[in-house]
């Protein structure tokens, strides 16, 4: 058999994107896999054993679905969900399910360390540092905002005095796998004087406090494997724009196609090239003085709405990238 089967690691709730891939993975001429994490190990089958000295692997989801590690060309990581076991099994002996399925999960996935990911998880824990990610585009020209990243309130208090009250404040690490709306996620929210109050509550966490850049434009850029495609908000709404357009009802904003300057281009590929990385999905903004700040790249974010409103061939690109 052709060495032809793409491996999508995803999780059940998620769609179109995923689906969208899969359908030009398909035009392709390959057979996508979806493996939906969150399904292993309850109603996924998964069995490794060793035949004639070689490592064979097999995964089968219903009777119909099925596929061995060596037809395994490329691998996406879409999205991963911890392993799901019953709530109602004993606490201890649940964790230890857990733990158990998510070393399973990991040896099974080290076997295709040869195909092509996209992107390699190691590399998108390394990606994800906020500061690596700061220090990175300063080296390669991007401007960025002046930064914070603490959990000591002296500090944080001088820093908002600093900036007069211009800070915004965000996660290192989101607490979601996907955006549905079902599950928790933290926006960035400006910092208010009456925030000040609370301060000590950065005992039990850090957090990222960033100077807050005015918007003319905010810009969520895709990064596939040297190819751009973005997408400016353009607010229906009057007034200031919100910090975190994922935080307003979707209908007070639109989204428009925009044509990034070739420098500006050229240093995001050199950015995304020193994080080693396929796939990002940039958040800069354009201030009304016309100059662009880079904000950060996740590795894993989100780009439907930019093919879904704007028609960009972002999971062909993929596709590309997975197949070539």
């Amino acid at each position: 058999m052709a060495k032809n089967t793409i491996l999508l690691l995803t999780h059940s709730k998620d769609y179109y994107t995923i689906h969208r891939v899969e359908k030009a993975i398909t035009r392709k001429g390959c057979r996508p896999f979806r493996l939906n994490t969150d399904k292993f190990p309850e109603q996924i089958k998964l069995s490794i054993h060793f035949e004639e000295g070689e490592v064979v692997l097999s995964l089968e989801e219903d009777q119909q679905k099925k596929f061995y590690a060596k037809d395994v060309y490329s691998v996406w990581v879409r999205k991963i969900a911890p392993p799901y076991i019953p709530e109602n099994m004993d606490p201890l002996l649940r964790q230890s399910c857990i733990n158990e399925s998510l070393e399973v999960l990991k040896s099974f996935l080290r076997v295709f360390e040869n195909a092509r990911w996209i992107d390699d998880p190691v590399k998108v824990r390394r990606a994800e540092d906020k500061l690596y990610q700061l220090r990175t585009a300063q080296s390669v020209g991007l401007v960025t905002p002046r930064t914070l990243i603490s959990n000591d309130p002296q500090k944080v208090q001088d820093f908002y005095h600093s900036l007069r009250g211009n800070i915004a404040a965000k996660m290192i690490t989101p607490l979601t796998v996907s955006m549905d709306g079902k599950a928790p996620f933290v926006h960035t929210s400006r910092v208010k004087p009456e925030d000040l109050e609370h301060l000590e509550t950065l005992r039990h966490s850090p957090m990222v406090f960033q100077e807050y850049i005015p918007k003319e434009y905010e810009l969520r850029i895709i990064y596939v494997d040297g190819e751009l495609f973005t997408g400016a908000l353009h607010w229906q709404t009057p007034g200031e724009a919100p910090v975190d357009w994922r935080s307003t009802d979707q209908r007070a904003f639109e989204w428009e196609n925009f044509n990034l300057p070739e420098t500006l281009a050229d240093k995001i590929k050199a950015l995304m090239k020193q994080l080693r990385l396929y796939f990002g999905a940039l958040d800069v903004i354009l201030t009304p003085g016309g100059e662009y700040v880079f904000l950060e790249v996740n590795p894993a974010g989100e780009w439907g709405m930019l093919e879904r409103d704007l028609g960009l061939p972002i999971a062909n690109a993929i596709a590309n990238a997975l197949t070539k």
